[in-house]
C-alpha cells in the first residue's frame, strides 16, 4: 500500500491560458506581463519552446518535443525522499501530462492511500482541478491533499471563508496551509503534511 503518490507539475495548454486572461481585459497587468511570453502564428499563441518545435526540424529528428519543464521536480524528489525516510511509503508522478496512463494504472490498482498535488509554478486554479478531476475519475475514494506556494498565495488573499470555497471549487480533501501569522518555518508546512499522513494511516 502506497501512503501518498506525489504529483508534480501539469504544463496546462498554453493557449486556453492566455485566452483566459485576454477575456480579463487586453490593457490587465496579468494580459500585459503574458503577452511579452508569446508571439502569434496563425492566429494561435506561440511560446519560444512552441516555436522551437513548430521550425527546429521534423518531428523524427528528435525523440520528444522541446520542453521547459522536461526535467525531475526538485519538489518532488525533496518531498519524496523526506517522507520515505520518515518511514512513508511513497510513489511519484513527475509530468501529469506524460504520465496520465501510468497515474490512472497506479489509482485504479486501488493500493494508494492519499494523492498529493504540489502547486510550485500555478498563478490559477485550472491545472489543480484537471489533476484532481483526474484523480476523481480513477480514484473517487482516495484522499487529495493541495499545497504549496499556489495554496500559499491563497491564503494571504482571501479569508476563511472564501479559502473553504477554493478548496470545495478544486475539489481538495485538504488544503496544506501555513499560519501567515506565524514564525516562517521551512518545515512548517511539511510539518503539516506529515501530520495529514499519520492521520490517514490510522483513518484508511
Amino acid at each position: 500500500m502506497t501512503d501518498c503518490l506525489l504529483i508534480g507539475h501539469n504544463e496546462y495548454d498554453f493557449e486556453t491560458y492566455a485566452g483566459m486572461l485576454r477575456s480579463m481585459g487586453e490593457t490587465g497587468g496579468a494580459y500585459r506581463d503574458l503577452n511579452l511570453s508569446f508571439v502569434p502564428i496563425d492566429g494561435r499563441p506561440h511560446t519560444c519552446m512552441d516555436v522551437l518545435n513548430r521550425y527546429g526540424g521534423s518531428s523524427s529528428d528528435r525523440k520528444r518535443p522541446f520542453s521547459n519543464v522536461d526535467y525531475l521536480w526538485p519538489v518532488v524528489t525533496y518531498l519524496h525522499s523526506f517522507l520515505r525516510r520518515r518511514g512513508f511509503a511513497t510513489d511519484y508522478v513527475n509530468l501529469f501530462q506524460d504520465e496520465k496512463q501510468a497515474l490512472a494504472d497506479r489509482l485504479r490498482s486501488g493500493k494508494i492511500r492519499s494523492v498529493a498535488i504540489t502547486t510550485t509554478l500555478y498563478v490559477w486554479p485550472g491545472p489543480i482541478m484537471e489533476i484532481v478531476d483526474f484523480v476523481r475519475q480513477h480514484a473517487p475514494d482516495t484522499l487529495v491533499i493541495v499545497g504549496g506556494p499556489f495554496v500559499q498565495n491563497q491564503t494571504r488573499l482571501l479569508s476563511e471563508e472564501e479559502l473553504s470555497r477554493l478548496q470545495n471549487a478544486l475539489g481538495a480533501d485538504i488544503l496544506i496551509v501555513v499560519n501567515v501569522g506565524s514564525d516562517p518555518k521551512p518545515a512548517g508546512e511539511i510539518g503539516s503534511f506529515i501530520d495529514v499522513l499519520r492521520q490517514t494511516q490510522i483513518l484508511l
